[in-house]
């Protein structure tokens, strides 16, 4: 997966690199696709170098456990779909992995991480991109939509010395918002302009399936389970945009927890007290307008 993540990214790279070195590429501003030659372009793909810290704590049963990562960094990879004909609906999704992990301590040790983020999205415009619910609206690229979609956070520790593992697994909808300004919206005098935006998207996750599982010596030791957390995810950014690419640089956040679940071992079938998962980070990146 950490190899897969990285030839994805450095191929964006790439693909990013070849849009700008035309012979004659438009003018800063113009916003044109690739390949499709519109300024509001169908399809995005975007790659971004997410490096996220935080932290893990579960108590159940006869155990308490503690992962923390203060250093892992994660390839992301994401694909949007705006249909042409119908610019007010959206689909997107997200994946990504670690694709290099330091720092990281599990039950008290040095651990290696690897964590696993993906996501898929559709969403409804409610102010600009032709949104049937604001059609007297102005804004020429400044929207703002409502989605709802599915989000798996997986979260792997191995401490190799003692053969012991760990993870712990979050699953479920989400609801949020999101939004872009372009500030030439606003500031049209304002030279440049065009060319900058700032978004943010935040979410709310109502219902989260937690499970999570250790094992020592290739022997599962006990596992958790609840199907009551819950969370929020947001992130916010900052874009400029030349032709058909766009770079990014922003800040992105993650909680989540439970409040009661079940522990099982070989003998014991009791509680899970609670378990949270908080995690954070900046990040960067490059995305192409096909």
């Amino acid at each position: 997966m950490r190899a897969l993540a990285l030839v994805l990214a450095l191929g964006m790279l790439l693909i990013a690199g070849a849009a700008l070195a035309e012979e004659a590429p438009p003018a800063p501003g113009e916003g044109l696709g690739l390949f499709s030659g519109a300024e509001e372009s169908p399809l995005l793909i975007s790659a971004d170098l997410l490096y996220l810290r935080g932290k893990t704590r579960t108590v159940g049963g006869r155990y308490g456990q503690d992962f923390e990562n203060n250093d892992n960094l994660m390839a992301v990879l994401r694909f949007e779909y705006v249909p042409p004909a119908s610019r007010w609906i959206s689909a997107w999704a997200r994946v990504g992995g670690t694709v290099q992990s330091s720092g990281a301590r599990a039950l008290g040790r040095k651990a290696d991480a690897d964590y696993l983020l993906a996501e898929l999205n559709l969403g409804l415009s409610l102010i600009g991109r032709g949104s049937p619910l604001a059609p007297a609206d102005e804004l020429q690229d400044s929207h703002l939509e409502a989605y709802i979609g599915l989000r798996r956070f997986e979260e792997k520790y191995d401490l190799a010395d003692l053969d012991v593992d760990a993870e712990v697994t979050w699953t479920g909808p989400q609801l949020g918002l999101r939004g872009e300004w372009v500030l030439a919206d606003t500031y049209p005098e304002l030279p440049g302009a065009r060319n900058w935006s700032l978004a943010l998207d935040a979410a709310f996750l109502p219902w989260v399936r937690y499970y999570s599982e250790s094992h020592a010596f290739g022997t599962k030791l006990f596992y958790e389970t609840s199907d009551t957390a819950y969370g929020f995810a947001w992130a916010a950014s900052a874009n400029y945009r030349r032709g058909p690419v766009s770079f990014t640089a922003g800040y992105e956040n993650q909680a989540l927890k439970v409040d009661r679940g079940d522990y099982t071992d070989d003998s014991l079938n009791g509680d899970l007290y609670h378990a949270n998962s908080y995690h954070s980070g900046v990040f960067g990146g490059v995305t192409v307008h096909f």
